[in-house]
Formats: structure tokens, sequence, C-alpha cells
């Protein structure tokens, strides 16, 4: 199967460690939509989706805020905006 390169670039993060760079907190408030964020979500720094934005990434595994987490990717979304799901990296 081809994928274009907004695809590509989520599958090549699939099963490998990252460190993510949060910045919508849990329990953080959206500020255009008001919706509360149930998980710390953020974006892989130093990558580039079509859209000109890094990579977007949800950390689960923290049951607190966090600015910064290392974590696998285990899942990977097809939308209009890809994004990836990790969880805590235990060492």
């Amino acid at each position: 199967m081809e994928f274009s390169k907004s695809l590509a670039l989520p599958l090549t993060f699939l099963g490998k460690r990252v460190r993510l760079a949060v910045d919508r907190p849990l329990g953080s408030r959206h500020s255009k939509h008001g919706f509360s964020y149930e998980a710390n979500y953020g974006y892989i720094p130093a990558t580039e989706v079509p859209d000109g934005e890094e990579l977007d990434a949800y950390f689960l595994g923290a049951d607190v805020p966090v600015e910064s987490a290392d974590g696998i990717c285990i899942v990977w979304a097809m939308t209009t905006i890809s994004w990836l799901l990790c969880q805590r990296a235990f060492t």
C-alpha cells in the first residue's frame, strides 16, 4: 500500500519511543471550544506534517498535567489531521 507524505510520517513512529512536548495539559480547556482535555495533548518536536504544524500526539499514562513526556507510539489515527497515541515508556 502506498501512502502520501502526510500518512507516511506517523507510521515511522509506531512502536518507537518519542519525546512529546505537551502544550495542552490534562484538565486544560480548549481556548475556542471550551472542552476539557482528558489526556495530555501535544506534539512531536522537529516534525512537520503537510499543514506546516508538528505531528500531534496524545499522551496516556499520566494522571497529572505534564509539560513533556517520553512515550511509545501505539496507535495512529488517520483523520484529516494525523495524530499519534502514545503510552508512558517504562524503563
